[in-house]
């Protein structure tokens, strides 16, 4: 299990020095050394029926709050807890999250790239 999380985060890191060589190689001019800043955040789940759904249809943003600091990040990862989708099967276990798809401009807004790979 350690081996395999030990490859998706080199996978992880092996895209953001990609992303920042392929950002730095488009400027004409040497450029300039500075640290790079990168925010993860996890678990992020705005399902309809939690409250925090609820609030992105009424028009909030739950991420206002950070929004600076996000802006801010070279690059910032969100992971996903659940599907976006209008429709499924709910499956028979204790918990079936999913988000509407009205949730994605707020995501868009806030975060570069997700992960999906959840640790269930």
């Amino acid at each position: 299990m350690f081996q395999h999380l030990a490859h998706r985060c080199l996978l992880i890191l092996a895209f953001i020095a990609l992303a920042l060589a392929n950002s730095s190689c488009s400027n004409a001019e040497e450029p300039k050394e500075r640290p790079v800043k990168l925010i993860l955040v996890g678990d992020i789940m705005f399902a309809d029926d939690e409250e925090t759904g609820k609030l992105i249809e009424k028009g909030v943003d739950p991420f206002e709050p950070f929004a600076k600091h996000l802006k801010e990040a070279d690059l910032a990862i969100g992971n996903l807890e659940c599907v976006v989708a209008e429709g499924g099967k709910e499956v028979r276990k204790p918990y079936n999250f999913r988000m509407h798809p009205r949730v994605i401009p707020t995501l868009k807004k806030h975060f570069h790239a997700y992960s999906v790979a959840n640790n269930h």
